[in-house]
């Protein structure tokens, strides 16, 4: 019996060690990054400082253009997810909307921390939509990805005309340049103006020496 009772007591000690040393210093409130996904303890407190202290800067010298007229399917915007991805009703289905040539940083993807300025991104899509807004998707040769989502530009109506929020995303620097499958597509150009613009200014996620990359995000840069 004694040593029934010791082991238990042995067992309560380890669980509280592991709250008071794991619980509170290994991960992020917000972002889950924890020691065994390779960074030190200074490290993933660097990382959580980043990510909590990112501060959002606009893009003052590049105004995205509305267009009057525009083709492309009518859907109603319900909710965001991510910074590049929405859920949208066509009709009277739900659909998850993936935005096209882009990428933000990451916030709710499974065993991947939360990365600097992927809130942010998150932020300003729900500044430009709110619930019940009427929107259009514009897509290219494909429309969906292995996932199933739909691939689209996602453009919202402001006044009397419509703004391309996948190019606001990339002009503000929330945003780059990704998965281009189609080379010749017409609004390329504008996309790579929005960017070249943000870099330019090192807005947002271009703030951040070797952040961005052709891959997607290194954590190292602001790690190390």
């Amino acid at each position: 019996m004694k040593k029934i009772i010791g082991v238990i007591i042995l067992c309560a000690v380890f669980v509280i060690l592991g709250v008071l040393f794991f619980g509170q210093d290994s991960s992020s409130k917000k972002g889950h990054i924890y020691f065994n996904e390779g960074f030190t303890k200074a490290q993933v407190e660097k990382i959580n400082k980043a990510d909590k202290d990112a501060k959002l800067k606009y893009n003052t010298k590049y105004k995205v253009k509305g267009v009057f007229d525009l083709e492309g399917i009518d859907a109603t915007y319900v909710r965001d997810v991510d910074g590049d991805t929405i859920v949208v009703k066509i009709g009277n289905k739900e659909e998850k909307v993936r935005f096209l040539m882009m990428d933000t940083p990451e916030t709710v993807k499974t065993g991947t921390p939360i990365e600097p300025y992927g809130i942010q991104a998150k932020e300003f899509v729900k500044s430009k939509l709110s619930e019940g807004d009427s929107i259009k998707l514009v897509s290219g040769k494909n429309t969906t990805d292995k996932y199933g989502r739909y691939l689209a530009y996602v453009y919202y109506k402001s006044g009397d005309k419509w703004y391309n929020l996948n190019e606001e995303l990339i002009a503000n620097g929330l945003a780059r340049i990704a998965y281009v499958y189609e080379k010749k597509n017409p609004l390329l150009k504008d996309l790579y103006n929005a960017q070249d613009s943000a870099k330019e200014q090192k807005l947002n996620i271009w703030s951040i020496n070797g952040y961005v990359t052709d891959k997607g995000y290194d954590l190292n840069a602001v790690a190390n």
